[in-house]
C-alpha cells in the first residue's frame, strides 16, 4: 500500500529504487521462510537497501520550493516551443538548415482564489540528465494554464536568462515570488548553450558550448571575451525575438495584460551579462539585475538605465587571482566601475554566499559540496535574493517602495553625478 501510494503521489524516482528491490526481496524471504544462513543474509541486504533509500533521499531529496509570499496565485504555461525562423538553430542569421528553437515558460499572476488545476512539474523528464532525473516529479507551486489574473493587469513584463549551461528553470524560487507580486516573468532555454532543450521534434539538443569555459587557463583573456561577445549577440538575439513574440501574443492569450512599456531583465551568471546588454540595446527594456555574473561588453550600451549587480561575498576583502581569470575578473570589475560611476546604480555583496547561491541550487541537497554554495543558510539566501529583486523591480518598475537593507548585504548605492554647470552669461553693456 505504501510502494502504491508513493507511486500515485511522488512517482517513480532513481533513489527509490533500492527500497523497491529490498521490499520484493522481503516479500519473496516470506513468502519461501527462509531462516537459514543465507536467508539471513538476504534480509540483511533487504535492510540494507532500505538504508541506501534513506540515504540517497537525504543526500538528494525531492526537495520543495519555498512558497511565494506575495498576494496572487501563481500561474504557469508550462514549456513553449517557439520557432525563429530566421536564424539557424545555432543562432546565425539567415543561415540554412533547422531553424532557431527556444523552450520558453511563463510564471504569471493567477486570481488570488484560483485553486483549481495540479501543480505544475520542475522540470521535464528528458530535460534532466540521468543523475538528476529526480527532479521531475519535484512539485511547484505554480498551478499549470490556470487563467491569468484581471485584477491588477496590465503586468510589467520580465525575461529572465539561465547561467552558462543551465536551463530556464533553474531560479524558480524567484520566478515564482516575482509572479506572485505581480509580475509576469518569462525564462528561456537558449538552444545549444542550456544543458538539455527538447524541442519541437521530441529530439534533445544537448549543450555544445557548456564546457567553452570550463578551463581559463587553456586559452587567452582575449578568446574567451570574443567567444563571450559571439555568444551574448545570440542570447539578445533570443530575448528580442520572445518579447516580439509576446507583443504579438498580447492580443491573444494573454488578453492585454502585458504592459509591454514596463519591461525588466535578470539573470544568473551570463544570462546577467545577458540582461545588461539587452537593457542598452532594446528600449523596451527599462532596468535589470545581474545575478553574480561577468559583464565585458555588455555594458557598452548602458547609460542612465537603473541597474542592480548583486555579487558574492561581503565585497570588503578582493582575493587577487592570477592568470587568465584574474585578468578577466579585473578588467570586469573596471567596466562595471566605470559604468556605476559614470551612470550610478546599485551594486550589493552578500556575505557567506558563492556563485550558485542564487539559483535553487540551494534546495538540491544538504551537502555544499554537491551544490557549491556558501555557508550562508540556504533559507536565508533565498530570502535576501528575493528581496532584493523585487524591492529593485517594484522601485523601477511600479514605482513604489525601495531595495531592502540586511545586516548580510554590503549595499554600495551610487547617484547619478549632477549635470554640469551651464556656461555663465556675460554681463555689461552689448554694442
Amino acid at each position: 500500500m505504501l510502494t502504491v501510494a508513493q507511486l500515485a503521489l511522488v512517482g517513480l524516482h532513481w533513489q527509490i529504487v533500492p527500497a523497491y528491490c529490498g521490499l520484493l526481496l522481503a516479500g519473496w524471504l516470506l513468502w519461501r521462510q527462509r531462516s537459514d544462513q543465507k536467508g539471513k543474509a538476504m534480509a540483511f541486504t533487504a535492510d540494507l537497501l532500505g538504508i541506501a533509500t534513506l540515504l540517497a533521499l537525504w543526500v538528494l531529496p525531492i526537495f520543495g520550493l519555498p512558497a511565494p509570499t506575495g498576494s496572487y496565485t501563481v500561474g504557469t504555461t508550462g514549456p513553449l516551443n517557439w520557432t525563429d525562423a530566421s536564424r539557424s538553430l545555432a543562432g546565425e542569421a539567415g543561415a540554412g538548415g533547422r531553424r532557431r528553437e527556444l523552450v520558453v515558460q511563463v510564471w504569471y499572476p493567477a486570481p488570488t482564489e484560483w485553486r483549481w488545476g495540479k501543480p505544475a512539474r520542475y522540470a521535464r523528464f528528458r530535460e534532466v540528465s540521468v543523475a538528476h532525473s529526480y527532479e521531475s516529479v519535484v512539485r511547484t507551486n505554480s498551478v499549470l494554464d490556470a487563467p491569468l489574473a484581471e485584477g491588477g493587469a496590465p503586468f510589467p513584463v520580465l525575461i529572465f536568462g539561465h547561467r552558462w549551461g543551465g536551463s530556464r528553470e533553474q531560479d524558480t524560487f524567484l520566478a515564482e515570488e516575482l509572479a506572485s507580486r505581480g509580475y509576469v516573468v518569462v525564462a528561456l532555454d537558449h538552444s545549444l548553450n542550456a544543458a538539455r532543450t527538447l524541442l519541437n521534434d521530441g529530439s534533445v539538443a544537448k549543450s555544445d558550448r557548456a564546457n567553452l569555459l570550463s578551463n581559463f587557463e587553456a586559452t587567452t583573456a582575449e578568446a574567451i571575451e570574443a567567444l563571450w561577445a559571439r555568444e551574448l549577440a545570440i542570447w539578445v538575439a533570443d530575448d528580442e525575438f520572445v518579447l516580439d513574440k509576446l507583443q504579438q501574443e498580447n492580443g491573444g492569450w494573454f488578453s492585454g495584460r502585458l504592459d509591454m512599456s514596463r519591461v525588466g531583465a535578470f539573470g544568473h551568471s551570463f544570462g546577467g551579462a545577458a540582461s545588461m546588454r539587452l537593457l542598452g540595446l532594446d528600449p523596451r527594456v527599462k532596468c535589470a539585475v545581474n545575478l553574480d555574473g561577468w559583464t565585458f561588453n555588455g555594458m557598452d550600451a548602458r547609460t542612465t538605465e537603473p541597474v542592480l549587480f548583486v555579487y558574492e561575498g561581503s565585497g570588503q576583502v578582493r582575493l587577487p587571482e592570477t592568470g587568465v581569470e584574474g585578468e578577466l575578473d579585473r578588467a570586469d570589475n573596471a567596466a562595471v566601475d566605470g559604468s556605476l560611476a559614470r551612470y550610478g546604480g546599485l551594486r550589493a555583496y552578500v556575505a557567506g554566499t558563492q556563485h550558485l547561491d542564487f539559483t535553487d541550487q540551494t534546495l538540491k541537497s544538504p551537502v555544499r559540496r554537491l551544490t557549491f554554495t556558501g555557508p550562508i543558510a540556504g533559507r536565508r539566501v533565498r530570502e535576501i535574493t528575493r528581496g532584493l529583486v523585487v524591492g529593485f523591480f517594484d522601485r523601477n518598475l511600479k514605482f513604489e517602495g525601495r531595495v531592502p537593507e540586511y545586516p548580510e548585504v554590503t549595499m554600495e548605492r551610487h547617484l547619478l553625478p549632477p549635470p554640469p554647470d551651464p556656461p555663465k552669461l556675460r554681463t555689461g553693456n552689448r554694442e
